[in-house]
């Protein structure tokens, strides 16, 4: 997920390119690796929160594509409003949407299958340490994961 471009809301609020009750107009690049890689306009209309919409419109190689993102809000208990996207391909709320590359539309990191590198790499490492404890028990490795399972081990 490191790779891709993220469009957070609470950020373009933030930086005023989405103000609730205004329609703005705003350019917005992003970095990758200190080098620009991509470079957005951006027309968010929040005067109506129900029809809240921003469109983002890409420049740079290539023809410029547009899309465009729901947005809603909703009312947390100590009040006040919170901003959400709504994702494009899962119709989830959202306050981030991602763009890996070589994707054309901003989606949620589940649409994309996109996960953090650290969830990645420590999955490995823990498969390395079910191999060294089931060695030391003289079990199979699915054994062991069966052993461990919620609800498999009893107290003595």
């Amino acid at each position: 997920m490191e790779d891709a471009l993220t469009l957070s809301i609470t950020r373009l609020m933030r930086d005023g390119v989405i103000v609730p009750g205004e329609a703005r107009t705003r350019a917005r690049g992003w970095c990758i690796n200190g080098r620009l890689a991509a470079l957005f306009l951006c027309d968010s209309d929040a005067v109506d929160p129900q029809n809240a919409l921003l469109r983002l419109t890409s420049f740079g190689p290539g023809p410029s594509e547009t899309q465009c993102i729901r947005l809603t809000t909703t009312r947390p208990h100590w009040g006040g409003l919170r901003w959400w996207f709504i994702c494009p391909l899962t119709g989830r709320r959202a306050t981030k949407l991602h763009l890996p590359l070589g994707s054309r539309l901003f989606a949620h990191r589940d649409a994309h299958d996109l996960t953090y590198r650290s969830c990645q790499e420590s999955g490995r490492f823990r498969s390395i340490l079910y191999r060294g404890i089931a060695d030391k028990l003289r079990l199979s490795e699915p054994e062991l994961r069966a052993a461990l399972r919620p609800g498999r081990l009893r107290r003595s």
